[in-house]
């Protein structure tokens, strides 16, 4: 049987159908994703902030593996998109874009906590700069799959925030967890909350206009 050759035209519909396709299925199910885990980033940042300041005990740090929790909202809403359909390559690039940032977050947290426990070293200020600069720059490429302005622009906006913390870091600059943690709580509500309720938006939109 003779394959058919698809010309150029074609070839960017097929691309272009790729793309809202996968757009469409990440807005209804990931949407939901994102704004869970900003929901529950800042929620447990807030916890931290309030054991830090009141008590000045930094072993409270800990709690930020409270955050693990956010795969369980992951399993339900993954297992829902896996029986929607097939999956694009697109949709591949998109998932698996989260595994190394998920990998360096344990490992992270592992590192700081062994510095810690083993030879009473604080490096949580250090593991503080990990999600601007490695979760900001895995939502601003996503959001260049999706064309999702709010997650570019907040996935950037992390990034910077992440590099001049770094830079504070560097020069001996205490990050002093009075302003710190409110300022991770308000990147991290431009990183994740914002971007899932436009996420969810467009979904419905979407749906209303099919």
């Amino acid at each position: 049987m003779e394959e058919k050759r698809i010309n150029e035209r074609e070839s960017l519909e097929l691309i272009t159908r790729m793309i809202a396709d996968t757009r469409s299925r990440i807005e209804t199910r990931d949407g939901n994703i994102v704004l869970n885990w900003g929901l529950l980033s800042v929620a447990v940042a807030a916890i931290v902030w309030i054991a830090l300041v009141t008590t000045g005990n930094p072993g409270f740090n800990g709690l930020w593996g409270l955050i693990a929790l956010g795969y369980l909202f992951n399993r339900k809403e993954k297992k829902a998109q896996r029986q929607k359909g097939y999956t694009s390559f697109t949709d591949r690039i998109s998932n698996r874009l989260w595994i190394p940032v998920m990998v360096m977050a344990v490992v992270s947290f592992a590192v700081c906590a062994v510095f810690d426990i083993v030879l009473e070293k604080n490096l949580w200020k250090l593991m503080f700069t990990f999600p601007f600069i490695f979760v900001g720059f895995a939502s601003s490429v996503q959001g260049y799959v999706i064309d999702v302005k709010s997650l570019v622009y907040g996935g950037m906006l992390n990034m910077a925030v992440g590099i001049v913390l770094i830079a504070l870091l560097m020069e001996g600059i205490r990050l002093d967890t009075v302003w710190a943690m409110p300022l991770f709580i308000v990147c991290m509500t431009t990183l994740m909350i914002i971007p899932g309720l436009e996420m969810k938006h467009l979904a419905r939109r979407g749906h209303e206009k099919s």
